[in-house]
């Protein structure tokens, strides 16, 4: 179910412990792991953009802090977070993945506002407003102006993560289809002895095995700092983001009335599909990748 697992532990937790200072790993990381704090991810702004580009979120540099103006959406778990990591620009030139710092915040600073969005999952997703908040030069990760790099390590880890929650959802809509499939009566025979219920769940059952597997090698390739990280991440989070769609979608249809309801789980896993799906790129953004990496 939803939590703030992956922004405090893969979004911000391995970006601290990647870049941050030994004050801040000494303060941070032990609370963190003890789950004394809660850390979340401010990235995305109202162009949507994954990209250097879509950073407008301002910190100007006054003395020794540095004053951070702009709007970040769809923070998750903001609401009830002790920290946000927010990817700021510092200096505005023509390359833009140049000048990007990256900021730990705390919620309760002065100037900072959150509201919770509406959201169809139940995802506690937020707005997060900053009005003139001032921050030390001291809760900075890693450099001044050099922070883009370390957001793209983060991306290929934030997408690797959210194929193995969308592996893992697949697999539990799959079991689930396939029990039911084998107890739903209709025409006084099980449901899943109908070729066209067997050719959903064969073709679901591949698809599964597929993401397991592509989700495995690009864990493994972060693990072992591999070469291969851009294109292993990009396909781990396009095949799997469609997989759990598919096992979702056949899901609902194969449970019939029941699965549309919400006296069945179904309906949780099919609205987690659709929004993990964007989660850090969809297929199309991550299919762009890999045709660039293969340099086509």
């Amino acid at each position: 179910m939803p939590g703030p697992l992956v922004p405090t532990v893969v979004h911000v937790g391995h970006t601290i412990l990647a870049a941050g200072s030994d004050e801040m790993k000494q303060d941070i990381l032990p609370k963190m792991i003890n789950g004394e704090l809660i850390l979340t991810l401010a990235f995305l702004e109202t162009n949507g953009s994954l990209e250097a580009s879509g950073m407008t979120v301002t910190a100007k540099q006054s003395g020794d802090n540095y004053v951070i103006n702009g709007t970040k959406l769809f923070v998750p778990d903001a609401h009830v977070a002790d920290y946000l990591l927010c990817v700021a620009r510092t200096t505005d030139g023509t390359n833009k993945e140049e000048g990007i710092t990256l900021f730990l915040i705390d919620t309760k600073a002065e100037g900072v506002q959150i509201e919770v969005l509406k959201t169809m999952t139940g995802e506690k997703l937020c707005e997060v407003v900053f009005n003139d908040v001032a921050v030390s030069a001291n809760d900075i990760i890693g450099e001044p102006d050099k922070g883009w790099p370390i957001v793209e390590k983060m991306k290929h880890e934030a997408a690797v993560a959210e194929a193995a929650w969308m592996t893992g959802g697949a697999r539990w809509a799959l079991d689930t289809t396939i029990d039911y499939a084998k107890e739903r009566i209709a025409f006084e025979r099980p449901i899943g002895s109908f070729q066209a219920i067997q050719h959903k769940l064969a073709n679901i059952a591949l698809e599964v095995e597929g993401s397991t597997s592509i989700m495995y090698y690009a864990a493994w390739a972060i693990s072992e700092n591999q070469p291969d990280i851009p294109m292993a991440a990009s396909m781990a989070k396009s095949w799997c983001g469609e997989t759990y769609k598919h096992a979702a979608f056949d899901g609902v249809q194969i449970h019939g009335g029941i699965g549309f309801t919400w006296d069945h789980d179904m309906h949780l896993y099919f609205k987690r599909a659709k929004s993990g799906e964007v989660n850090f790129g969809d297929s199309d953004y991550h299919r762009e990748k890999v045709a660039k990496l293969l340099e086509i």
